[in-house]
C-alpha cells in the first residue's frame, strides 16, 4: 500500500516500535497521535510529508530521523513529544509548521537545513532544554514566538546572507545571554535579535557540526 488512513494508529497505547514501508509518501493526519509508548519510528526514503498532528503527544519517542525526501513537517507534528532528545531534519524539508515541535522539552539542539524557508509560529516554543539552533541559508520567515520560552537557549547560528522576516516575539522569554552567530558580511550583526544579544562571526564554523552534544 502507498497510503495509510489518517488516525490509523491513534491512541494505540501499547505500540512501541514502528517501521514504515517504502512506497508510503505521507504520514497522514494524526496517524500516530497519542501513542503513549511509541519509542522508535523508522521512516521510508519515499516519504514526502509529515502531516498535521502525525506524532502529537507521543511522550516516549526519543529520536527521529526525517528523510531527505520530506518537504513539509506539518502543524503540531511532534507537539508535546516531551521525551524527544534528537531530531534530524532532512535536507529536503522546506517548511516547519505551527507548533511542530512545541514543548519538546528534552530536545537539546536543532539544525535547520538550507531549503527550509519557513519556521512557522510557535514551532519550537517551550523546548526548555534547547541550547543551540543552527538556521540554514534559505530561511525567509521566522514566525510568532517560534523559539519563545526556550529557557536554556544560548547560541543561534545564522548562515543566510539576508535577514528574514522575524516576528518581534520570536525569542521572548529566552536568556539574555544568548549569543548570535552570523557571517561578518551579512546584515545579521545589526539586525535580527534583541539589541542586547552579542554577535560573533561564523565564517570558519562548520555548518553541520553542532557544538552541543546530544546525549
Amino acid at each position: 500500500t502507498e497510503y495509510i488512513m489518517p488516525g490509523a494508529f491513534y491512541y494505540c497505547n501499547k505500540l512501541t516500535h514502528v517501521g514504515i514501508n517504502e512506497g508510503i509518501t505521507n504520514i497522514t493526519y494524526a496517524m500516530f497521535a497519542s501513542c503513549d509508548m511509541l519509542a522508535t519510528v523508522g521512516l521510508p526514503s519515499t516519504l514526502i510529508g509529515i502531516d498535521d498532528l502525525a506524532f502529537q503527544l507521543c511522550p516516549s519517542l526519543v529520536t527521529v530521523d526525517i528523510p531527505d525526501s520530506v518537504k513539509r513537517i506539518g502543524d503540531n507534528a511532534f507537539y508535546f513529544c516531551t521525551g524527544l532528545e534528537s531530531v534530524t531534519i532532512g535536507s529536503g524539508v522546506e517548511t516547519i509548521g505551527e507548533l511542530a515541535f512545541y514543548s519538546c522539552t528534552s530536545l537539546k539542539a536543532v539544525l535547520i537545513p538550507d531549503k527550509v524557508y519557513l519556521i512557522d509560529n510557535y514551532s519550537f516554543m517551550y523546548c526548555l532544554d534547547l541550547e543551540e539552533v543552527k538556521i540554514g541559508q534559505g530561511i525567509a520567515w521566522i514566525g510568532v514566538a517560534a523559539f519563545m520560552r526556550c529557557e536554556s537557549l544560548q547560541h543561534i547560528y545564522f548562515y543566510s546572507m539576508a535577514v528574514p522576516t522575524i516576528d518581534i516575539l520570536w525569542i521572548e522569554g529566552t536568556p539574555t545571554t544568548i549569543t548570535g552567530h552570523a557571517k561578518t558580511s551579512s546584515a545579521f550583526p545589526s539586525l535580527g535579535l534583541r539589541q542586547s544579544t552579542k554577535f560573533t562571526s561564523i565564517e570558519t564554523t562548520p555548518y553541520d557540526a553542532l557544538t552541543t552534544l546530544i546525549m
